[in-house]
């Protein structure tokens, strides 16, 4: 017999705690086993911690959980000591049996039964988490205010941001437990804190958040995502349209794959004109995303080889920078540099790379960082989370040292963190260079993984592996 369960829906305050895991979409695609065994192995720690600190999961949303609490301060508790034991788990060296995740906080009124919970809060509480960085907590300022003083906290004020579907700017702040902020998000490091804003990828999700049919563009996302078709607002509201889009291009590395991903979900639909029309603006939204960067700015010969007069002054200085680097015998590992300075992100395919010319690469990267202090500040951020430090800390310096005629206001040389020697032992083995999360420890915490069941018990051991007691 099913249980009976009371109809009356309930008004209170509450905390509110909602958690995503990173890049569960592109683990799924790659092997579904792998990635369920590891988000119901992390679902379970975060359970366990919430009703250690006194709260409830009210339910889990595909890889992210919905939580709340009579207590700010018991949920903003939970969040930090959240993202401590999964970081601990980096630290020891068990980073592939876990997920990164991101967590929002809010306060707010909420209307919640015994079988879901909505209203405002929840929605600002969704839109945070979007917002937090992999490994860190977002935190509206009406908790931040009322916590600050009872917890331990790291916290960056980021301003009043606009959240969809809300009316009024909610203040926030980012929010890391103490020691574990990562490097290049340290203070004083600005340019390196928000990785490029304007991106191909954010471009699309702006487009298609404001498009008039944009409730249907994230139903077809949702259904790509998920596999099933979804009508239910509150479940569709509770899924970012960042995490969706992310699913997409994430699963389907060509514009060719995408379409095919979403025409799969198209043609199982009633409405397959209108569908295909939703489609199509989606594909339309993400073709810069899909379409390598290319010379426009100097008139090319045939063989694609600049010709003729350079436009203005400023273009010849970045032709100049550019044959200097392309007479490198390094210069592959030279465009993967700036590819990732320009794009935040790591391309390993060397054919994509010698696609694209270096002097495209040298004038995105001035639109892109226009200060000398920015420059250095990225370089240092990119080296530190490589696996081939050692390889890349000369073409940091190269890149560093030719792009300072860019910015007339200094010459400093850049610095590599830490001695050679220490860089030298990140290197790895492997022929692909990647970029890393976080640095991994050099020392090493015995951990008996039935004592880990244990939010108390994890607590403490994490600790110690984040400190490096």
């Amino acid at each position: 017999m099913n249980p009976i369960v009371h109809p009356q829906i309930q008004r209170t305050l509450a905390a509110i705690v909602v958690t995503d895991a990173v890049g569960f979409s592109k683990h799924m695609s790659q092997d579904e086993d792998r990635a369920l065994a590891i988000i119901n192995r992390d679902l379970r720690l975060i359970g366990e911690l919430c009703d250690f600190f006194e709260g409830q999961i009210l339910k889990t949303v595909g890889d992210g959980v919905l939580m709340y609490f009579v207590s700010a301060v018991q949920a903003a508790a939970c969040a930090v000591e959240m993202q401590k034991t999964f970081a601990g788990f980096a630290k020891t060296g068990q980073e592939n049996d876990h997920f990164t995740h991101r967590v929002g906080v809010h306060l707010g009124d909420i209307f919640f039964n015994q079988q879901d919970m909505m209203g405002t809060g929840v929605n600002i509480a969704a839109r945070l988490e979007s917002e937090a960085n992999p490994g860190g907590i977002c935190m509206s300022q009406v908790v931040y205010d009322v916590v600050k003083s009872r917890l331990d906290l790291d916290a960056s004020y980021i301003g009043e941001l606009s959240l969809k579907n809300i009316d009024e700017a909610i203040a926030a702040y980012h929010v890391w437990p103490v020691g574990m902020r990562p490097e290049e998000t340290t203070e004083g490091n600005t340019e390196a804190i928000a990785p490029l804003i304007i991106t191909p990828l954010n471009v699309a999700l702006q487009t298609l958040s404001e498009h008039p049919n944009s409730r249907r563009i994230k139903k077809l996302l949702y259904g790509t995502h998920k596999a099933v078709w979804e009508n239910d607002p509150n479940i569709l509201e509770s899924v970012p349209l960042k995490m969706l889009l992310e699913s997409l291009t994430d699963r389907n590395p060509t514009i060719q794959e995408c379409h095919q991903s979403l025409y799969q979900i198209v043609g199982t639909l009633n409405r397959q004109e209108e569908y295909s029309q939703v489609a199509e603006v989606i594909l339309d939204s993400l073709e810069q995303f899909y379409t390598l960067p290319t010379q426009t700015t100097a008139e090319t010969s045939e063989d694609g080889e600049p010709s003729g007069i350079l436009e203005t002054p400023r273009h010849a200085l970045y032709q100049d920078i550019a044959d200097r680097l392309d007479q490198s015998s390094e210069v592959i590992r030279l465009r993967k540099m700036l590819y990732c300075l320009c794009y935040d992100s790591w391309e390993n395919d060397s054919g994509c790379i010698l696609k694209i010319k270096t002097i495209t690469l040298i004038e995105t990267l001035y639109q892109q960082i226009t200060t000398i202090q920015g420059l250095q500040n990225r370089l240092r951020a990119i080296l530190l989370r490589l696996n081939r430090k050692a390889k890349y800390a000369p073409i940091a310096d190269t890149i560093f040292k030719e792009c300072q005629v860019l910015y007339p206001e200094g010459n400093s040389q850049i610095s590599m963190p830490g001695s050679p020697d220490s860089i030298a032992l990140d290197d790895t083995t492997s022929d692909n260079t990647k970029i890393n999360l976080r640095k991994k420890s050099t020392k090493r915490w015995v951990t008996d993984n039935q004592n880990m069941k244990s939010p108390m018990v994890s607590s403490v051991l994490i600790r110690s592996a984040a400190f490096g007691n």
